[in-house]
């Protein structure tokens, strides 16, 4: 039996609205449909999926039938109403302003974005400032832009007094200690570091500030997602098609988690129970102006929720799961060990056909519908020390065979996730990531 707080559906209406607007500016605008073709062919990544908003005029978007798809008008901007989704991925829709149409597409360092493809344009915006744009190229009236965000989702360049500071943040986020002997220690650290930031600066900018530096550790620790960040980076894209970054926990560490992560705006959004035999709970969480999203994974009984783990304070359980097998082996995902994977946005099939081609294997998809495509690369080997080893051994919590492995080739540790949604699908599919769990436990993975 499974269970969630909230269902997602698809959005056909609203997808195909925003396939027309999409191929009816690429087929426009030449500059834009050779991008388009050069992101897609060099990256295996869709151009769809980095794109930032869409401006048009009046008359051009059916707005009613967005709203009849759960599609809200927000703030007025300039005279310009913003059409918003906050049940799917699909980008804001901003109606109104001169005739044509402006399609901006989201870059994670403009000037690099810029560098990279010979681009002469001024950028709006101070570097390091919440948001940034740059027109890219203007052909009949369609205008290509490029957006880089740092915890804005406004449409308004606005000054900000705290560069240095957010700079700073970045820095001695990347710098931490993760290592501590006792993690709580670890964790009460740095929320310490969280509570001092934000005295100074907002916590949209902190949570954007604070995610760029766990990717760039998981990018350390996870070749394959190095090399992919290499492909995106020589068309100057960075990471802006990060999906979700998912932490493993210990059950006595989670609720910490989850109040560390809501300290720099994240909400909690559903939770999943997988149910008997499954051993594995988590919750989904997301900053609702910076749109980072969390999968919190946790070792989690067939009866118990999320607040049960919570309240209980991590207690219940005599054996670890596979969650907590990976803890004991790796450490948590918030401290010494980093995200356990990263999810980025994908042309599914052309991206596992290309990692293929270039020595990478990724394992069976554990999700294949047709608006959710999931599957890991394999998994990268972190090394353990032989007293690690004779631990998890003397605990009984690995066996002869599986010492010998990690001995010789380190324990399964960090992936990269390949994900295509479709249909602005936002959700999880609860019964393939069970599968995966049970795919990945240290145990069995090599078996």
């Amino acid at each position: 039996m499974t269970s969630s707080d909230s269902e997602w559906k698809i959005e056909p209406n609203a997808d195909g609205i925003i396939k027309g607007l999409v191929e009816g500016f690429l087929s426009g605008n030449r500059y834009a449909r050779d991008l388009s073709l050069k992101i897609e062919d060099s990256t295996a990544t869709r151009f769809a999926d980095w794109i930032d908003h869409i401006r048009a005029d009046e008359g051009t978007v059916d707005v009613q039938a967005l709203i009849g798809s759960g599609w809200n008008m927000h703030e007025d901007h300039d005279g310009i109403t913003v059409l918003r989704s906050s049940s799917s991925i699909l980008p804001p829709i901003l109606i109104g302003g001169p005739d044509g149409m402006d399609l901006a597409i989201s870059v994670e360092n403009i000037d690099e974005f810029a560098r990279v493809n010979s681009l002469g344009a001024p950028i709006d915006g101070e570097r390091l400032a919440p948001c940034r744009t740059m027109d890219v190229r203007k052909e009949g009236g369609l205008m290509l832009k490029a957006v880089e965000r740092r915890g804005d989702s406004g449409f308004s360049l606005r000054e900000s007094d705290d560069l240095n500071l957010y700079q700073g943040a970045i820095v001695g986020l990347l710098k931490r200690r993760r290592d501590h002997p006792d993690p709580d220690d670890g964790i009460k650290e740095l929320q310490g570091t969280f509570d001092e930031l934000l005295k100074e600066i907002s916590g949209p900018r902190l949570a954007d500030a604070f995610f760029r530096a766990e990717r760039q550790f998981w990018l350390h620790r996870n070749p394959d997602g190095a090399f992919q960040r290499s492909r995106q980076d020589r068309i100057g894209l960075g990471l802006s098609n990060a999906d979700h970054h998912t932490y493993r926990c210990s059950r006595e560490r989670f609720g910490k988690l989850l109040a560390l992560l809501g300290s720099i705006g994240m909400v909690r959004r559903e939770t999943f129970r997988a149910g008997k035999d499954a051993g594995w709970g988590a919750q989904v969480m997301e900053h609702p102006i910076t749109g980072s999203v969390v999968f919190a994974d946790v070792d989690m009984g067939p009866e118990e929720s999320v607040e049960d783990v919570i309240s209980g304070g991590g207690k219940g359980t005599d054996r670890p799961g596979t969650v907590g097998l990976w803890v004991e082996i790796h450490g948590e995902s918030v401290m010494e060990a980093g995200l356990h994977h990263l999810a980025v946005r994908s042309s599914f099939l052309r991206m596992r056909a290309d990692l293929k081609k270039e020595g990478i294997d990724s394992m069976d998809p554990f999700s294949d519908l047709p608006h959710l495509r999931q599957c890991f690369t394999r998994a990268a080997r972190w090394g353990l020390s032989e007293i690690k080893c004779r631990s998890l051994s003397d605990s009984g919590m690995i066996d002869g065979p599986t010492f010998d492995r990690f001995m010789s080739s380190g324990a399964p540790g960090g992936h990269m996730e390949i994900i295509e949604r479709n249909f602005g699908y936002k959700g999880f599919n609860q019964d393939a990531v069970s599968e995966i769990i049970r795919g990945t436990d240290p145990r069995t993975y090599d078996k």
